[in-house]
């Protein structure tokens, strides 16, 4: 049984606010459960309805709206796709979740029509579409295409370059070089984040290239204490712990244990036979 669960929009969440870290990290570890139990399929969270638009539908007009919009506990906030036994399994699940926003919450399970219950107006013809069109869009899934999305690998494939990463003394002073300089654009995450300055170089969609062969990155603040302080590239790997020992196999260092960055996944540097420096990524979910 495959069900939709939907999370409520907040006053917060409206207004743009982002999670904190410990959400973030209860989140995740959560999502790490649902994954582990092969419950979880899919989950996003979405922008506030002030970036949005709506299509309404009257006959032959199509008439188009951009948000922001004032429907109260209809707008959603967030998703996830899940595959359960029965509408209390999802119950359950879903009481195991950390509450979305501060406030009092509610989030919605809506279990997803299935081919047979359209009964006999879904024809074999039109069975046998919907399953051409299902295979279709799983052969253009990330999957089915490692380099298609970045952070998204399986496993036998070659492990792609997703991100990049730099130091900086100064973050707006680097941050307004590259804007002057390549047109890039860039965000401050502010301290919850560790001061981390997003890096946009190409046109993108949530903040992932959508031109072939590009990829966008980000700038950190430069620590004494921390490794391997130079611009270097991030590799997206199924499993860290075995990439982890592929590199020292190969000869190279790998750089302490995998960290945890909420919402991202975990993540390791290393130094390869060249000295040179980089890192790898298993992306969350």
């Amino acid at each position: 049984m495959r069900v939709m669960v939907l999370v409520k929009a907040s006053k917060d969440s409206e207004a743009g606010r982002m999670p904190n870290e410990k959400l973030l990290a209860d989140m995740m570890a959560y999502n790490e459960e649902l994954v582990k139990a092969g419950v979880m399929k899919a989950g996003e969270g979405l922008h506030p309805s002030s970036k949005g638009a709506r299509v309404k539908f009257s006959g032959d007009r199509r008439t188009a709206r951009k948000g922001p919009f004032a429907d109260g506990n209809d707008l959603v906030a967030g998703f996830w796709l899940w595959e359960v036994d029965s509408l209390d399994d999802a119950i359950a699940w879903l009481k195991r979740c950390p509450n979305p926003h501060p406030e009092d919450t509610e989030v919605e399970i809506r279990p997803l029509f299935e081919a047979a219950d359209f009964g006999e107006e879904m024809t074999p013809e039109l069975r046998a579409q919907e399953e051409k069109l299902r295979a279709e869009v799983a052969e253009q899934s990330p999957d089915a295409c490692p380099a298609a999305e970045p952070g998204r690998t399986v496993a036998g494939s070659m492990n792609p370059v997703v991100h990049f990463e730099m130091p900086y003394d100064d973050g707006a002073r680097m941050a307004a070089f590259y804007e002057a300089a390549f047109d890039w654009q860039t965000r401050t995450l502010g301290e919850e984040m560790g001061n981390y300055v997003l890096a946009t170089t190409t046109e993108s969609d949530e903040g992932r290239s959508t031109t072939p062969g590009a990829i966008n990155g980000g700038f950190y603040p430069r620590k004494p204490d921390w490794p391997a302080q130079h611009p270097s590239v991030v590799i997206a790997v199924d499993d860290i712990q075995a990439s982890m020992k592929k590199a020292r196999d190969a000869g190279g260092e790998v750089l302490g244990d995998p960290m945890e960055i909420p919402g991202i996944g975990l993540y390791v540097a290393f130094v390869d036979t060249e000295g040179n420096g980089a890192t790898m990524l298993q992306p969350s979910g």
